[in-house]
This record gives structure tokens, C-alpha cells and sequence, in this order.
């Protein structure tokens, strides 16, 4: 019995980390609403499935049909093909596989073909298949060793150990687990060096090396410690060390493990059928150990939850410690009734092991039908081992075939070696002719870079003599406009002084019409001067761009796209003609980016600019009276990114200071750098 209780374990542990330790990762787009619907299905539990859930499957699988991109497609039948899996439709499952395993192979996508055999030894394991489990596990193992997933492949291999265990190939199940201990162990993957361990374990306990399986049991507890909080292992690792201590008729210390195990937090609600498996151990090893006191009720309570939960394997087990405890308290008829039916949901449940034990149990309490429990227990007995047998057969074909394939693989490799070497010599050649060539050009650019700077050295030459020159030209051109003032306006203006002196007594109509004639003259005068003024300073007025009154524009244009009423401050000691243009364009995008987040995303009721001169720094406040935003969430938001990227590159400093309902002030403090002549 305590062989069949760790093969149990065993297997309850395996399906337990390969179904909800480390769950594949579905993704789909939302291009298509049936596969998005599918999306959502999948990253709920399969007990929580929607009735529709096979007609929503059975159209996104049709619609993989219309995925012109294979590699696209690849992804999406084999998600579809494992929500198959999980809803347990296995025709289906292993339709999808199949054709997804096709087009893997056609594109040579070695990791999904791996994951796709990874899904069929999942699938095989929960049959009666375990050569075909095996068979697919190796296949997976195989394609992650030639991508050099060692952390996959070495998961296949303490997958196929466990399977060793369950068929009672201890010896082979060993060497598979030191293999994948060596695999994992530098990887520093707990979970499954954790598994390891265990199993390791529960192989020494079914050889009776029962000091091996204690400290291998206690090693499984060390790793426990490095793994997530998940009480699961903990347990595990607690009850399989009871067990042991039960096997070796130390019924006091087993209890005393199968107690603790009892007593971590919330067993029943987290995992009623481990909790139901180590209640059903505690009081079965107090019933060893010579005790009474609440065996019976505590039996019976593991029995009811164990029927509640459809654990057919624990219910047989249950059954037969129930019917052991009877026997003793000599109420025979009650015994008898429980190893009957032990025997029958052994039997129907394919629980073999426990069906020897109930045929023996059988044999001793009805003395009229010995011989016939006997001699059914002796024929099944026999034809199991014939089975076992040929099991082992089994995977010594596939372990041999994997074997032969790893010398391939190492020829393979050599092959490759060699392959690299030759490409290694060939570059180091290659690069010895390279170097030679590029010392000679080198040789060659040596001298044509003397000829170069002399030549530059003349060009310097040419644009000094041509500065020299535009420097003349501008003094011409102020001599010019020198003597335009004076030989022309100021003797103009001299000749109109001296006629208004001379009509300066007269009052006719005469001397009126000459005052009118100067006075016109005086007005050509005035343009040509406000003519000769434009002249000297259009160009200085092209440059100065008004950065204050673009500021501006853009409050405004904020304010009428979002129909919200602001304030805007602008500190008039500013010179904004002197700070360097870098600076002004990045604290306009600053701005700019601050305004889009309260147009967007604020709900605000209104917003504030002010701009500040702070010593030689430039102060930016930008406010809002909106909703507030979460700091901590949208640090890493492009539009955050963008501002913090800008303020870094200007050496400044930017803080952001939101609370929600509370409105968003963004404060930038900027060196002020002068923009150079």
C-alpha cells in the first residue's frame, strides 16, 4: 500500500506542476473577435468553462483557415489544439496537434514542434499510454537540446523519470533524475530540481533504502525554501518523509509529520485532496501505532471528502485502511462491506495494485471463497508483471532510440567543430590580406592627407582674404549710407531749413503754396530715411523669433481645442533672445506634451502655464485642476519618457506631483544655456 500511495503521490505531483506550476503562456490578437473570445476562455480554470466553450473553439479553429501568414497560423492552432486539452475534447486536441505539428515541420520551428510533442506527453500521461507519454516527452527533450533550451529539455527528463517511477523502473528512473538534476541544477530552476529530489525520494522509499529517501526528501525541503510561497511542496515533501517513517514502523515520528502537515495554513480550502491524502495517512499510522482515540472518524471524514472530490484512487486506498481498522475492532461484516467496495472502485478505476490488496484482504475475511480470491490475485499479479515487463521493454526501445540520436547529434557537432574551424582559419587568412591592404591604403592616405593640408591651408588663406573683403564691403556700405544722410537728406533738409526762413515774415497766398511744396518735400524725406532705416534693420528683425508670443499661440490654441479657461505667466525679466534656441525648442515640446496629457486624460476644469526666471535657471510649472493620475503606474509612460528624456539631455530637473482628484502639477527646472554669437 505505501508503494501505491507514492506512486499516487507521484503522479498527482506531476500533473500538478505541468498543468499549474508553470502554465503556457496563450496569446492572441484581438484582430478577430471568436480567437480574442478564445484568448480570454483559456486564462480561466477549465472548471469555470462557459457551456459554449466548444462551439467558441470550433469557430476559432475554422478560422485559422483564413491566417494567410503561417507562422501566425502555427500559433494559434497549436493554443487552440491545447484549450482542447483543457476542456478535455481529446479528438479534437489531437486533431489540432497534429495539423499544427505539420506546419511546424514545413516551417522548421523547432521550439513550437517541441512544445506541440511537450503537449502529447501531457496528454498520454493522464491515459493509460505512459510508453506513448514517453515517447513524445523524449521527442520534446530532443528538439529543446537542439535549440539549446537546456531549461525545457531538462524538464522532459524528470517528466520521464516520473514515468519510470509509475511502471516501478526505479533503476531507470534514477539515472534519469541525476540527469536531470545535472541539467537544472546550474540553471537554478527550483521547481524542478524540487521534483527531482522528490521523486528521488519516492524511488529510494519503493527500494526500502529508506535513510536515501529521508535525505533526499530533506533535500526536496531545502529547495522548497528558494520556491515561491505556495504551501503545496512544503506539504508534499512533509507527508512523503511520514510515509517513509510509517514504512519503517516508526508509526510515532509519522505522525508527528503527517500532524505538521496537517496544521499548515488553509491546506483544506487551498488543496482538499492533499489535505484528504495526509488526514487519511495521520490516521491510518495512529491506528499503527496502537491507538483508537478518533481513528475511525477521522478515516471516515478523509473518505467523505475524497468521494466529494471524485479522487477514485484515494477512495480505494481510504477503503481499505477503514476496512483494516474493522477487522482489528473484529466488527467483520463492516470490514468485509468496505474491501468489497475498495475492490470494486479499484477495479473500475484500473487500480490495479490496490485490487492485489483488496483480493488479499478479501482472501482472510471470507474463509469460504480463500482459494478463489487467492487465485485471482495470483493470475492478476502475474499478468501485471507480464505487463510491466513489456512496458520496460518499451522504453528501453524509445531510451535506446534516444540514445542513438544523441551520437548522432554528436557527430553532428563535430562535423560542426570542424566546420567552425575551417570558417575561423579562412577569416583569420582573410583578415591577414585585409590588414596588408588596408596598410598600404593607409600609406597612400598618409599622403594624401600632407597634400590635403596644404591645400587647406590655402583655402584658409582664400576665406581669410574673402572675410577681409565682406568686412570692406560692409564698411563701404556704412560710408554709403553716410554719405546718403549727408550729402543727400541733410543738404535736402538744409535747403528747406533756409526756404522756410526766408517765408518765415509772409503770409500770402504764395508763400502758403511754397510752406505746402516744403512741407511735401518734407514727407519724401521722411520715407526715404524710414526706407534707409528698414534697410539696416530687416535682417536683425528676421532673426529675433518671439518665443514668448509662440507661448502664447499655443496656450490660446490649447485653451479653444479643449474649451477650457487658463492662466498664463510670463516673467518679463526673461531674455529670451539670449537663451540658447536648443533649450527653447525642447521647453516647447515640454509644454506642448503637458497640454496633450490634459486635453487627453485630465477631465480638467482648467490649467495653468508659468514661466519663471529662477537665478540662472528657467522655472516651467505646468498645472491642471484635473482628476489625477497614479505616479507610480505612468512612470514608465512614453509621454513621461519624453519629457524626463528632454530634461535630462538640458541638464535639468523634472518632477511630477499628482494625487487623484487632487489635479497634476509638472515642474521642470532648466539651466539657462546663452545662445553663442
Amino acid at each position: 500500500m505505501s508503494r501505491l500511495f507514492f506512486i499516487l503521490t507521484c503522479s498527482f505531483f506531476f500533473i500538478q506542476c505541468d498543468t499549474e506550476e508553470e502554465e503556457r503562456e496563450i496569446q492572441f490578437s484581438s484582430e478577430n473577435y471568436k480567437i480574442a473570445e478564445v484568448s480570454k476562455l483559456l486564462n480561466t480554470s477549465p472548471r469555470n468553462y462557459p457551456t459554449s466553450s466548444t462551439k467558441m473553439l470550433d469557430s476559432a479553429y475554422q478560422i485559422t483557415n483564413e491566417i494567410l501568414e503561417d507562422s501566425v497560423r502555427l500559433e494559434k492552432l497549436s493554443d487552440i489544439s491545447y484549450a482542447y486539452y483543457k476542456i478535455g475534447d481529446s479528438a479534437k486536441f489531437r486533431q489540432g496537434n497534429r495539423r499544427a505539428r505539420r506546419l511546424a515541420q514545413t516551417l522548421k520551428d523547432t521550439n513550437k514542434l517541441a512544445r506541440l510533442h511537450w503537449d502529447l506527453g501531457n496528454f498520454f500521461y493522464g491515459s493509460v499510454y505512459k510508453d506513448s507519454a514517453f515517447y513524445h516527452y523524449s521527442k520534446s527533450e530532443r528538439l529543446y537540446r537542439k535549440t539549446n533550451n537546456m531549461f525545457y529539455a531538462g524538464r522532459m527528463q524528470i517528466n520521464k523519470a516520473i514515468i519510470l517511477t509509475a511502471i516501478g523502473d526505479y533503476t531507470g528512473s534514477e539515472i534519469a533524475t541525476f540527469s536531470a538534476l545535472k541539467t537544472l541544477q546550474p540553471l537554478k530552476k527550483y521547481n524542478q530540481i524540487y521534483r527531482c529530489y522528490n521523486n528521488l525520494g519516492i524511488v529510494n522509499n519503493e527500494l526500502e533504502q529508506y535513510e536515501k529517501a529521508l535525505y533526499y526528501h530533506e533535500k526536496a525541503l531545502e529547495v522548497q525554501d528558494k520556491i515561491s510561497k505556495d504551501n503545496f511542496f512544503e506539504t508534499n515533501s512533509i507527508n512523503n518523509i511520514g510515509v517513509v517513517k510509517r514504512n519503517q514502523k516508526k508509526f510515532k515520528e509519522a505522525q508527528f509529520y503527517f500532524k505538521e502537515a496537517l496544521n499548515i495554513d488553509s491546506l483544506y480550502v487551498k488543496n482538499p485532496k492533499l489535505y484528504a491524502m495526509v488526514l487519511d495517512n495521520y490516521y491510518y499510522s495512529t491506528f499503527k501505532n496502537g491507538e483508537e482515540k478518533g481513528v475511525l472518524e477521522g478515516l471516515q471524514k478523509a473518505l467523505k471528502i475524497r468521494d466529494s472530490i471524485n479522487d477514485f484512487f484515494g477512495i480505494s486506498i481510504n477503503q481499505l485502511h477503514l476496512a483494516e481498522y474493522l477487522v482489528r475492532k473484529e466488527d467483520t461484516l463492516q470490514a468485509l462491506d468496505k474491501t468489497m467496495s475498495a475492490y470494486d472502485v479499484a477495479k473500475q478505476s484500473e487500480n490495479f495494485r490496490d485490487v492485489l490488496s483488496s483480493l488479499l484482504l478479501l482472501s482472510k475475511l471470507k474463509r469460504d471463497q480463500t482459494s478463489e480470491f487467492l487465485t485471482e490475485y495470483i493470475t492478476l499479479k502475474d499478468s501485471l508483471q507480464k505487463a510491466e515487463r513489456r512496458e520496460r521493454n518499451k522504453f528501453t526501445r524509445i531510451a535506446y532510440e534516444t540514445e542513438q540520436f544523441k551520437q548522432e547529434n554528436a557527430t553532428l557537432e563535430n562535423q560542426k567543430a570542424l566546420l567552425i574551424s575551417l570558417i575561423i582559419s579562412f577569416v583569420v587568412v582573410a583578415f591577414l590580406i585585409v590588414t596588408t591592404i588596408m596598410n598600404r591604403l593607409r600609406n597612400r592616405s598618409l599622403l594624401f592627407k600632407q597634400k590635403e593640408q596644404k591645400a587647406n591651408e590655402e583655402i584658409y588663406t582664400l576665406l581669410l582674404s574673402q572675410q577681409s573683403k565682406m568686412e570692406q564691403g560692409r564698411l563701404q556700405e556704412k560710408e554709403r549710407i553716410s554719405e546718403e544722410l549727408h550729402d543727400g537728406i541733410l543738404n535736402k533738409l538744409f535747403g528747406l531749413r533756409l526756404s522756410l526762413d526766408s517765408l518765415n515774415n509772409r503770409d500770402d497766398i504764395e508763400a502758403v503754396k511754397q510752406r505746402k511744396q516744403i512741407i511735401d518735400e518734407m514727407m519724401v524725406l521722411e520715407k526715404e530715411i524710414r526706407e534707409i532705416s528698414h534697410e539696416l534693420s530687416v535682417g536683425e528683425n528676421l532673426l529675433d523669433v518671439g518665443f514668448d508670443l509662440l507661448i502664447t499661440e499655443l496656450v490660446k490654441e490649447t485653451s479653444k481645442i479643449s474649451e477650457l479657461p487658463y492662466e498664463l505667466v510670463i516673467d518679463e525679466e526673461i531674455q529670451w533672445n539670449e537663451i540658447n534656441n536648443y533649450i527653447k525648442i525642447n521647453v516647447y515640446r515640454i509644454i506642448q506634451e503637458s497640454f496633450q496629457n490634459i486635453i487627453k486624460h485630465a477631465e480638467a476644469t482648467s490649467f495653468q502655464l508659468y514661466l519663471t526666471l529662477k537665478g540662472s535657471n528657467l522655472e516651467v510649472i505646468v498645472s491642471d485642476t484635473g482628476k489625477g493620475f497614479d505616479i507610480e503606474k505612468k512612470r514608465n509612460g512614453i509621454g513621461v519618457k519624453n519629457m524626463t528624456g528632454r530634461i535630462k539631455k538640458m541638464d535639468g530637473t523634472i518632477s511630477f506631483s499628482s494625487r487623484k482628484g487632487e489635479g497634476t502639477v509638472i515642474t521642470c527646472m532648466i539651466p539657462i544655456q546663452k545662445e553663442k554669437n
